[in-house]
């Protein structure tokens, strides 16, 4: 995902610290288990610093995640709309 890259990119840089940019990266993976952000957070034992940045960046990642599911649902609808008027004039 090419969105992913660069969402990593501008979040890894913001934050200063090695560990806190591990926490982070982490947050960004994609988990296959339905687990919530928080769900995850349990089991992070580098401390609260590393939860919070854990948090964020996870939750910013399901966020453009959710976005771009729906605006590639909204692509697929727009697809077919100029076929309409194809059908009416036979």
């Amino acid at each position: 995902m090419i969105f992913k890259c660069k969402l990593y990119k501008k979040l890894e840089f913001s934050e200063k610290e090695k560990l806190l940019r591990r926490c982070c990266r982490d947050g960004l993976r994609g988990v296959l288990m339905p687990y919530s952000c928080e769900q995850r957070a349990q089991y992070i034992t580098e401390g609260p610093e590393c939860v919070k940045s854990f948090l964020k960046c996870c939750k910013i990642y399901k966020e453009q995640v959710i976005s771009q599911s729906l605006d590639e649902l909204d692509l697929g609808r727009n697809r077919g709309s100029g076929s309409s008027s194809d059908i009416s004039g036979k």
